[in-house]
């Protein structure tokens, strides 16, 4: 199954993507568990790396939807509680600094973590001026991604 080009929700994927257990996201999690999963929204243009990110956070019990088109996850926010957002700063529809800025605009105190390619000088200049959360440059380790969500989303349980 190839993932929709603009939204791929974790429950989505098919179970030769992600074994059925990795899958399940807070609307298809049994009823006995009352946990509220944290939800993270993944932007990226390269399809292969927002399910990587997919498959991983979901296998870390947070709910994820993922968005390869950054004006798609703009209408999201108007419409969705989220908790984290998770961006890639080039991208073809509308640059990352442009999504992070606008989505700041929407939901003023979402945390954004930034993973990217190298920047180019301009972009790197406007990074600091971002209030994001962290940054990644690709390749990245997703054992240090799970600790910097964690710190975020959770910072008594991170110490």
């Amino acid at each position: 199954m190839k993932p929709d080009s603009t939204q791929l929700n974790s429950t989505q994927l098919n179970s030769t993507q992600l074994n059925s257990t990795s899958a399940a996201t807070a609307e298809s999690r049994p009823k006995r568990d009352a946990r509220r999963y944290p939800k993270i929204v993944v932007v990226d243009d390269d399809v292969a790396v927002a399910e990587l990110l997919t498959r991983f956070l979901t296998k870390s019990n947070y709910a994820v939807t993922t968005f390869t088109n950054p004006q798609k996850v703009l209408e999201y926010l108007k419409t969705n509680s989220v908790d984290l957002m998770i961006t890639d700063l080039q991208m073809p529809e509308m640059s990352g600094i442009e999504l992070i800025k606008t989505a700041k605009g929407i939901k003023s105190n979402l945390p954004i973590i930034v993973i990217t390619g190298t920047p180019d000088a301009p972009v790197a200049a406007e990074i600091p001026k971002l209030d994001i959360a962290g940054y990644f440059q690709k390749p990245f380790n997703l054992n240090y991604l799970a600790g910097q969500i964690t710190q975020i989303l959770n910072p008594l349980e991170a110490k």
